[in-house]
């Protein structure tokens, strides 16, 4: 969680620990049966037995609301009325797909793990001391660090998008980013902040601070400069959630 290391993931779990990886699997599907909804839940490994410490719901963003409410209903674990109870209060008709549409030839000079959806542009900036000036500036930031600590938490409310050499989907800078609705990727293991703060490296692609960057917290990638996103409403969603709707009124009026 200090995100001071990279997650080696399910796939290491299950060479390392496979009947801990069996029992993983079955708590993750008894507990989204169990509360109906998706969970967030934590676990620790000790000599290749699991032990579940807690769960709760798990947090999302309006999009993905819609995304969750649906495969819940397709796998037959709730009602489309629970489901409709689900995303009760979201704006429908402000939610958009959101992704990238990279110019033929430009390529991204980095990929990391995707731990908060969306997509951001913004001034590069190495140094938490210096994302101050560059907010009074009026510019949008994309923080990027070895790892973020709790003293940051400043910054990351300013940044519009953070990267980190290190961590994983639960690291503080996750967690945070996730809580502050801001785009985030862990794990970008080519980026190597100088000493100065002010510059970053992405394998043999520098970046200086103020240089614009788009990161995209779906894929993961990280392109140089300003990459043109589509925006789009997730018609086949919307229109399954309009039917539930549909279908629910002519029940509450049958019976």
């Amino acid at each position: 969680m200090a995100g001071r290391r990279n997650a080696l993931g399910m796939d290491e779990l299950e060479r390392r620990a496979p009947e801990a990886h069996r029992a993983l699997l079955q708590a993750r599907g008894l507990l989204k049966r169990e509360f109906g909804d998706m969970q967030d839940f934590e676990f620790t490994v000790e000599d290749g037995r699991l032990y579940m410490l807690q769960a709760r719901t798990g947090k999302r963003t309006p999009l993905a609301a819609l995304r969750i409410a649906h495969a819940l209903v397709e796998e037959k674990i709730v009602r489309p009325e629970a489901a409709l109870a689900l995303i009760e209060g979201l704006d429908t008709d402000a939610i958009e797909a959101v992704e990238l549409t990279p110019p033929q030839g430009v390529e991204p000079v980095a990929r990391g793990v995707p731990a908060s959806a969306g997509v951001a542009v913004g001034a590069a900036v190495f140094d938490t001391a210096r994302v101050d000036e560059y907010k009074r500036s009026g510019k949008p930031i994309v923080l990027m660090r070895e790892q973020t600590e709790t003293a940051d938490i400043q910054a990351l409310s300013q940044a519009e998008a953070i990267v980190t050499a290190r961590g994983a989907r639960t690291s503080h800078a996750a967690v945070v980013a996730r809580q502050l609705g801001k785009v985030c990727l862990v794990g970008c293991q080519l980026l190597k902040i100088d000493a100065s703060g002010r510059i970053g490296c992405f394998g043999t692609v520098a970046i200086r601070e103020g240089d614009v960057v788009t990161v995209d917290g779906t894929t993961g990638l990280v392109f140089c400069g300003e990459v043109p996103v589509k925006k789009a409403k997730p018609k086949v969603l919307l229109e399954e959630i309009q039917r539930w709707r549909k279908s629910s009124r002519r029940a509450v009026r049958a019976s």
